[in-house]
């Protein structure tokens, strides 16, 4: 797999949700006011904030862990594939609830078998390379 380096590197931070999260559902949002304080915080300053993006991943409500872990472990290599998250670039996954668990269950599974490749956009993506992007897990409510 070939991907060129991002002229700088940025933080990819993704959200996580839960069991029965979404992104949102109708007007009602799982992550309410998340994206204005995370736009404050970037325009308050101090240390350089504008390489820091935020993503919302959007799993299925009420699947098993397994299952949501697969998807997210889809999600993360076709973003690397697609070239949105670059080598440089850091993963900080952020896990509310189940999707800590379903975070966990993800990192167990590439850990398992780091040599092992997954398809992704007509490419593969080695468990390897998502697992070197990341530098953070944070669990917020994880049923640990």
């Amino acid at each position: 797999m070939v991907r060129t380096s991002s002229p700088h590197s940025r933080v990819h931070v993704v959200l996580v949700p839960g069991f029965a999260g979404f992104d949102a559902l109708g007007q009602l949002e799982y992550y309410a006011g998340v994206t204005p304080q995370f736009a404050a915080w970037k325009l308050a300053g101090g240390q350089p904030r504008e390489h820091v993006v935020l993503h919302y991943f959007d799993n299925f409500p009420t699947a098993a862990v397994a299952t949501r872990a697969t998807r997210l472990r889809a999600y993360l290599a076709k973003r690397i594939a697609r070239g949105e998250f670059l080598p440089g670039d850091s993963l900080a996954l952020v896990g509310h609830s189940t999707g800590g668990l379903d975070i966990r269950y993800l990192l167990w599974e590439l850990a398992l078998s780091p040599d092992k490749s997954y398809p992704a956009d007509g490419m593969t993506v080695p468990a390897k390379t998502i697992l070197e992007s990341l530098s953070r897990v944070v669990f917020l409510s994880v049923p640990q």
